[in-house]
């Protein structure tokens, strides 16, 4: 079962569409809907068309988009099990950065930051929640692989910018970043 994926900004002339997403699928250059701006380009790595997941957030489009120079892993809200149905069918998953899933939660694969080898994740999580997103176990894999971690509960909008080479953060609130050795 395809799931819906909204292109607002990114179709051509800025006008907002959708279309069904499934593994497998890149931007085709001559579909207005899908076409990519110059040095924008992104595959869809899940969900896989036969399958039908199993609620909303395992419906969740994973994305790997290149973005010039930056490639940057969108997980959407998918858990443990599509990460690891991932992890099995996908070996290039490198990238600069991880947009962490479903807020930071536990349910995660906790090798998949040593797998994709990021220098910055990003968590979209409100301050206070009741859910406790996110979790130690999460920051902690992510640490431990050399992720740098920026979090919107601490740090407000965040926005990352390529600068000598390097991605520099932004923030909308100084906080220090979850911050792990990096090479």
């Amino acid at each position: 079962v395809p799931t819906t994926i909204g292109m607002a900004g990114l179709a051509a002339g800025g006008r907002a569409g959708e279309a069904d997403a499934a593994a497998g699928q890149i931007p085709d250059p001559g579909a207005e809907l899908e076409a990519a701006p110059a040095g924008l380009r992104w595959e869809v790595l899940a969900p896989r068309a036969e399958v039908t997941p199993a609620d909303t957030n395992s419906a969740s489009v994973v994305l790997m988009v290149d973005a010039g120079k930056t490639r940057l892993l969108f997980l959407g809200d998918t858990g443990l099990e599509e990460q690891q149905e991932i992890l099995s069918r996908i070996d290039q998953l490198e990238a600069d950065v991880i947009k962490v899933s479903h807020h930071g939660s536990r349910d995660q694969d906790q090798g998949l930051p040593a797998r994709v080898g990021a220098a910055w994740a990003l968590v979209s999580v409100g301050a206070d929640n009741g859910y406790g997103h996110p979790s130690g176990e999460t920051l902690a894999a992510l640490a431990n692989s050399g992720t740098r971690t920026l979090r919107t509960d601490t740090s407000g909008s965040i926005a990352l910018s390529p600068e000598d080479g390097a991605l520099r953060p932004w923030v909308e609130r100084q906080a220090t970043p979850d911050v792990g050795p990096h090479p």
